[in-house]
């Protein structure tokens, strides 16, 4: 092929078929059909309408109440603890109440903490959502166990 007042560029240069090679493609060919008509309805594949997974759906993990019932039970344990000391610290003497708080009061700070836990960990699996709330109860009433034995042996003294 020539350029009308030129000369062929060397190598064919794509302006005719690759020279020893399949012919170069057909421009202007007519694009596939996509619209052929399927197989009729009932034989065959149909389409499906979209999964959808509503919410609470199943992979969404479930939550679980046992966390919840034990640290309400923590909290019911602490009023309980709280109308002790209070009864006790109305009908005997002082040195008594004091004897006592060293129980009650960590139970009722340990109640008070807990069901919160529960509550925001209660869908991150059972094992989470009823450790936590037992393990944060027990610790706080570790750490308030210290408080009051300081509060009673440091500062109560000194007032």
């Amino acid at each position: 092929m020539s350029v009308p007042g030129g000369t062929p560029p060397p190598g064919g240069g794509g302006w005719g078929p690759p020279q020893g090679g399949a012919p170069a493609p057909a421009y202007g060919a007519p694009p596939p059909s996509y619209s052929q008509p399927g197989p009729p309805p009932g034989q065959g594949w149909t389409p499906q309408p979209p999964q959808v997974t509503p919410p609470g759906g199943p992979n969404e993990p479930k939550g679980t109440w046992i966390g919840v019932a034990l640290s309400v039970l923590f909290l019911l344990g602490s009023f309980l603890a709280c109308a002790v000391t209070g009864i006790v610290a109305v009908n005997e003497s002082e040195h008594f109440a004091m004897q006592v708080a060293y129980v009650t009061v960590p139970t009722i700070v340990a109640g008070l903490f807990p069901w919160i836990v529960a509550l925001l960990l209660r869908k991150k699996g059972t094992g989470i959502a009823v450790g936590a709330p037992i393990g944060c109860g027990c610790l706080t009433w570790v750490v308030s166990l210290v408080g009051i034995i300081v509060f009673f042996e440091v500062i109560w003294p000194a007032l």
